[in-house]
């Protein structure tokens, strides 16, 4: 088995968050063992280009160079003529595998030992630890699998530990400066009257201007919509589609963010900033089972107010039958509030230094590829 052929497969289910974890997660291996050679299979080159603009949507098959190191970039649907070198194959969220390197794999005549590494979504719930390191069969001896899973405690394989993003790029847009209290918005479809009223009083309250900070994505028109329907009472920079470094620097710079999905979730995680987690929503709203696992994780980091403050907004943010109302609005302005003080700033810093003493998921999951035989 050759430990430094390392093939990474994505068949993204969400537009960026998906491919945005890949990425993340090349990147790392790449800065962590520059001798490796990776191979990304990836269904999504658009999406792709749009946090890698080395990445060119229209090609098949390419060459991308990340600080020295080249990695071999295929389409999921390619035609592979001459297949890549096979050793460890990362199989990211339960993608499968494309149809080329499955009969490859299970094909009578393939007879080398391989090691798939699936890697789970990022949850806080009890069986991330459970399943973590758990073998998984295969129908054929020589392909082994084994679960590995992203989680927030000592237990699992903790989170992708990034370099210092691009404050540079924050610093143009004087993010984090003081002159404003800076909230990032990045969320699912939803109606944001309640949010713009929150805002609007906690402007109005604390006599410090607010700027918005409004991500290029599904959130855009339902929050200009409120937001205008509302006679615009605070300031709203619409953010153009960022690379990744740049979206995470605004992240860490933030006074509080509004984030989705998994990989702007971890993020937030480990920026020491007050945030609220959009999380997708599932059937049943099964989302909130998660939203939950994830407030236990974060509940001894705060005082009793302030953790009671937060677990009611993020329980009534991600409830899909949620009506709008005052309640709900003046919970956020209080939320806000507390943000701009000292205590629930201090918990979220505490949260972020519990998730680093856990150590880099890259780092662990190298640790068990050098483990192998």
């Amino acid at each position: 088995m050759d430990k430094n052929e390392v093939m990474i497969l994505c068949r993204a289910a969400d537009d960026f968050g998906d491919i945005g974890i890949v990425y993340r997660l090349a990147k790392k291996l790449s800065e962590c063992r520059p001798e490796m050679h990776l191979t990304l299979v990836v269904s999504d080159l658009g999406s792709f280009h749009e946090i890698c603009r080395a990445a060119d949507p229209l090609k098949k098959t390419q060459d991308i160079v990340f600080n020295g190191s080249t990695w071999q970039l295929i389409a999921w649907d390619a035609d592979i003529i001459i297949p890549p070198k096979l050793g460890i194959i990362l199989e990211c969220f339960h993608c499968g595998r494309p149809a080329w390197l499955e009969k490859r794999l299970f094909s009578k005549n393939f007879t080398e030992t391989i090691q798939i590494v699936s890697i789970d979504n990022l949850t806080a719930e009890q069986y991330a630890e459970e399943f973590h390191l758990l073998k998984s069969g295969t129908r054929k001896a020589c392909v082994h699998k084994i679960n590995f899973m992203p989680g927030f405690t000592e237990k699992t394989g903790g989170l992708i530990i990034a370099h210092d993003a691009e404050s540079q790029f924050a610093r143009q847009l004087s993010v984090g400066t003081g002159k404003t209290f800076d909230i990032l918005v990045s969320s699912y479809e939803r109606d944001f009257t309640s949010i713009v009223k929150a805002i609007s009083d906690f402007q109005s309250t604390t006599r410090k201007p607010v700027r918005i900070l409004l991500a290029n994505s599904k959130n855009h028109s339902p929050f200009m919509k409120a937001w205008t329907e509302a006679d615009k009472p605070f300031e709203v920079e619409e953010l153009p589609f960022l690379p990744q470094e740049q979206w995470d620097a605004l992240i860490k710079a933030a006074d509080f963010s509004f984030v989705r999905g998994e990989d702007s979730l971890a993020r937030a995680c480990l920026s020491g900033k007050p945030f609220v987690w959009h999380a997708p929503v599932l059937d049943d709203d099964y989302q909130l089972v998660k939203v939950d696992a994830l407030l236990e994780r974060m509940r001894r980091h705060f005082c009793g107010a302030d953790f009671a403050i937060l677990s009611i907004f993020w329980k009534w943010y991600n409830t899909t039958s949620a009506p709008d109302s005052d309640a709900a609005s003046d919970n956020l302005r209080e939320l806000l509030k507390s943000a701009a003080a000292i205590s629930l700033a201090d918990g979220f810093m505490n949260f972020t230094q519990s998730l680093l003493a856990n150590g880099d998921l890259v780092n662990h999951l190298l640790d068990y590829i050098e483990s192998l035989e």
